[in-house]
């Protein structure tokens, strides 16, 4: 039996599913829809099963949470009752050394004044009454002079009382005596005059003026070749 296109006619061969002619299928597959299932129950299952988590988690927070807050009152109650009790203890305790001491010196005092009293009754008893003489009169104390000792051409002392903090050597000083200057604490400026030539112990007279800061001297002069390698202060050159 031929076999032909149900559309157009046209014979084609046995084996054919669709017309090569047309372009149409021979035999039309039924298409069959499937109805999609539905998932509500599973879909109820799972919300329910969520919503007893939820609930289960957010029981188990407040009675975790209950358990931790009512531990820590009874914690803090516990050492407020701790620290009460001690403060208590150490208030009565102080109070009581407190107590004993005020006794113990309030009767020391009367013992103290009794003897004192009886010493003197004793002493005016086997004493005569003599008539006290007139302490003498102390002369007034003096103060060191604070004049600069110069004697011909010699600075010999300056008193380590003279509170100056500045000295000008005079042009006539010629030399200046080992420890004239006595370790005075005031002195912080000293100026050297022009003299050329200079006799002293600059070490030591360094070392006697602790407090020594700055110093003044002339170019060239026995102060500047000789005396600057003993002095770690300032150093003012002046020409006038």
């Amino acid at each position: 039996m031929e076999n032909k296109c149900p559309h157009c006619g046209k014979p084609l061969p046995k084996a054919s599913s669709f017309c090569m002619y047309c372009m149409h299928g021979i035999h039309e597959r039924e298409i069959v829809l499937k109805p999609e299932k539905k998932h509500k129950r599973s879909v109820m299952i799972i919300l329910i099963s969520l919503l007893f988590i939820i609930l289960g988690g957010s029981i188990a927070f407040v009675l975790i949470h209950g358990k931790s807050a009512k531990e820590e009152t009874t914690l803090t109650a516990s050492t407020a009752t701790v620290t009460s009790a001690t403060e208590t203890a150490t208030q009565a305790t102080t109070a009581k050394t407190t107590t004993a001491k005020k006794a113990a010196t309030k009767k020391e005092t009367k013992t103290t004044a009794a003897t004192t009293e009886a010493a003197a009754v004793t002493q005016a008893q086997t004493q005569p009454q003599t008539r006290q003489a007139p302490a003498p009169a102390t002369k007034a104390a003096t103060t060191a002079s604070n004049a600069v000792s110069i004697s011909s051409g010699t600075l010999s002392d300056y008193p380590n009382t003279k509170q100056d903090s500045f000295y000008a050597i005079p042009y006539g000083v010629s030399t200046i005596a080992t420890g004239a200057f006595h370790g005075n604490a005031y002195l912080q400026t000293l100026k050297f005059s022009k003299r050329a030539n200079l006799n002293c112990n600059w070490s030591n007279l360094f070392a006697n003026l602790p407090n020594l800061s700055t110093i003044y001297i002339y170019a060239g002069t026995s102060a500047d070749t000789q005396g600057m390698q003993y002095f770690d202060g300032e150093i003012i050159y002046y020409y006038d």
